[in-house]
């Protein structure tokens, strides 16, 4: 670790065991000084006017003021042209903010010391960034700055105004702990508005808060924040980290509704930490529900767990609410006395019933199951990550039953011939013969994968643009191909 000599300016090594530093945080300019500027600072007058530069020394004095011989800034003190040094400074980042004596906020964009809701303080852009999140919750001592360096107080002395900023609660802003006591959907929800200049740091930035470390690999884009879900699997039981809710979710499915559509389905893990949003930031362990958590771990046929399954009425063969270990309260109790289950809609993607894949779109579900009823539900399943694993799709997902008031009102068959039945364990029989009993479920999203079909269905009266053209795609490749789509008829 390199820190700065607070009175000489000049940069010292410390292989281990640091002296006592302060620590700068603030947003970066235009004209920040990299490690190679700062050592070439006294040859090259141009370097000391830049306002990077100005910033660096007036944080080494207002150390040097409280006391501290050293410190230690993000912009000079790392060596960035040097990759491996850059993927260890970062991986220590954490480390580094909480062993410092005090933490240094620089505010660039506040122009006085007043602290308020409508302030500049609150209105800061260092609340909007991902790397000052961990700058913020890891030091015990934080001290803001305003531009001209104004003492503005402290996170303990505004605490409750900057819980409100950041939704970030007082424990966890005072004293936080990388433990089980803040779920993992919490801490990813701190970052959910926040911004990084890079993809990657999106993920990066969130190491040190959710206890993992693991490479840099920049130009990965969004599978960073996949590899930090799966680091975080690796040392957590943390079922909260599969508590995450689509950015455009569908309407909330109604078990009493029997068109619901399940519109195929994408992989376990979010994409992004802004899918955990607010209303799940308060989701923590269940204290009741302890007796079905076992180890899980990702594998090559998706996330391996064991979890209680609750089928949906509408899709009782297909879709299920698998029940996490974890809960949300009711929020007419604050205090937590209240809680519910939290349940992931997934959809089975197998013939043997033991592979899922989560339901694109759909929401969360709350539950309220006691052990005796949760008990016999629970089942050792595999929930796909990657849509691409599938080596087919079972007929069951393609269609919905049809009610009998349907079929009695559609009792004519297409082109004089009589609709085939599926031949499906797992299926409910469907005998569609018009458009309105016919209901696509992202058949287009599964061309060229079917094994399991549906001898005889036809489209049969008004059909919208988009059923035409998928019907029309499978009766191209049926032309074409031999196997499973050769057996699809379409009349």
């Amino acid at each position: 670790m390199r820190l700065l000599n607070t009175s000489t300016l000049t940069l010292h090594y410390f292989p281990a065991d640091p002296p006592p530093y302060a620590i700068l945080s603030h947003t970066w300019g235009d004209q920040e000084v990299t490690f190679q500027e700062w050592l070439a600072k006294d040859r090259d007058q141009a370097i000391q006017m830049k306002s990077g530069f100005l910033k660096v020394e007036s944080f080494c004095g207002k150390a040097a003021e409280a006391g501290y011989q050293w410190a230690w800034a993000d912009t000079c003190c790392i060596d960035k042209s040097s990759s491996a040094e850059l993927s260890e400074s970062i991986n220590s980042m954490f480390r580094w903010y909480r062993s410092s004596c005090a933490c240094f906020v620089y505010l660039s964009d506040v122009s006085d010391n007043r602290i308020a809701l409508d302030s500049e303080f609150a209105q800061s852009r260092w609340f909007t960034r991902g790397w000052t999140l961990q700058e913020l919750i890891a030091p015990a001592t934080v001290i803001f700055y305003s531009r001209d360096w104004l003492h503005m107080g402290t996170k303990g002395d505004h605490y409750r105004i900057i819980s409100y900023i950041t939704g970030i609660g007082k424990r966890s802003l005072l004293r936080f702990q990388q433990d089980r006591s803040v779920s993992i959907a919490s801490r990813m929800s701190w970052a959910s508005k926040r911004q990084t200049t890079r993809l990657e740091d999106t993920a990066y930035c969130l190491m040190g808060i959710v206890g993992v470390n693991m490479p840099l690999l920049y130009g990965e884009g969004h599978k960073a924040f996949q590899r930090l879900q799966e680091e975080i699997m690796k040392v957590s039981d943390d079922q909260s980290l599969l508590a995450w809710t689509p950015l455009e979710p569908s309407p909330a499915p109604d078990d009493d509704a029997r068109d619901q559509i399940c519109h195929g389905y994408r992989g376990v893990l979010a994409e992004t930490p802004q899918q955990f949003s607010p209303n799940i930031r308060n989701r923590r362990p269940a204290a009741g529900f302890h007796y079905w958590r076992t180890p899980y771990m990702m594998t090559n046929k998706g996330l391996q767990i064991k979890l209680p399954l609750v089928p949906s009425a509408s899709h009782s063969s297909t879709v299920f609410h698998a029940i996490l270990d974890c809960t949300t309260r009711e929020p007419s109790s604050p205090d937590y006395t209240v809680l519910h289950g939290v349940g992931v809609p997934l959809v089975c993607v197998s013939d043997d019933g033991t592979q899922f894949g989560r339901v694109e779109g759909w929401p969360l579900r709350t539950f309220d199951f006691s052990r005796r009823r949760t008990e016999g539900l629970i089942r050792q399943i595999y929930i796909r990550q990657h849509a691409g694993l599938q080596p087919w799709v079972p007929a069951h997902l393609l269609f919905r039953r049809a009610r009998n008031d349907e079929l009695a009102s559609s009792s004519r068959s297409v082109s004089g011939q009589s609709v085939g039945e599926v031949d499906d364990p797992h299926c409910e029989v469907v005998r569609a013969v018009t458009v309105e009993v016919l209901v696509l479920c992202g058949v287009y999203a599964f061309c060229g994968c079917v094994e399991r079909l549906v001898g005889g269905v036809g489209l049969a009266g008004e059909a919208s643009t988009k059923q035409r053209r998928i019907f029309e795609d499978f009766r191209g490749r049926s032309a074409k191909e031999e196997g499973p789509l050769a057996r699809y008829a379409v009349l």
